[in-house]
């Protein structure tokens, strides 16, 4: 799918049809992911990847005697934050939101949302100190026939003790994230 968004949509779009594979230098192929890599923030190292892999393609069929991408100016990739200083933010300010028990589960133990949602008091082993996962909560097993509270045993439930909906935490976690100036990760929401 990335490849072929990467060709279709980002390098044939801004290639000159009618230049042969002999001519293409280096200048002429930064001047092209010059203007690719204005289409997002990864577009000019995608490009050039897949740009080289063509290249040392047509070196190997003598095509050409040399790969002119490896010449080419690299693209900065974005900054990354490092992973655990972004875990003990999101751990030290999640204390006070309604999601604390999502977060904890899904940073300690790996979960995904519809996991934490099934997680209920009888899965947890005190003895072993274990926990098992037997069931994930979406909406077809999610029980909302009665009305007042129920306790059905969840860890993670709304204020009647039902099953928190499946995009319950994602409002809360997005906030986190933007006051807090972390990093998106798609896992958890």
């Amino acid at each position: 799918m990335v490849c072929a968004y990467v060709l279709y949509d980002l390098i044939l779009p801004n290639m000159q049809q009618d230049i042969k594979l002999r001519y293409a230098n280096e200048e002429y192929f930064d001047s092209r992911l010059a203007v690719v890599s204005k289409a997002c923030e990864s577009a000019g190292n995608k490009s050039r990847e897949f740009l080289n892999m063509a290249m040392e393609e047509a070196v190997i069929q003598e095509y050409i005697k040399r790969n002119p991408i490896t010449a080419t100016m690299p693209y900065p990739r974005s900054e990354v934050m490092d992973e655990n200083a972004q875990i003990q933010v999101l751990l030290e300010k999640s204390k006070d939101t309604p999601i604390r028990m999502q977060v904890l589960l899904n940073v300690l133990m790996g979960f995904r949302r519809s996991e934490i949602n099934g997680v209920k008091y009888s899965d947890v082993n005190y003895i072993n100190h274990t926990l098992k996962v037997e069931r994930q909560v979406y909406e077809k097993n999610r029980n909302r026939k009665k009305r007042g509270f129920q306790d059905l045993g969840y860890i993670c439930c709304s204020t009647l003790g039902r099953a928190r909906s499946k995009g319950f935490h994602c409002r809360y976690y997005k906030q986190l994230l933007a006051e807090n100036g972390l990093l998106y990760t798609v896992r958890f929401c």
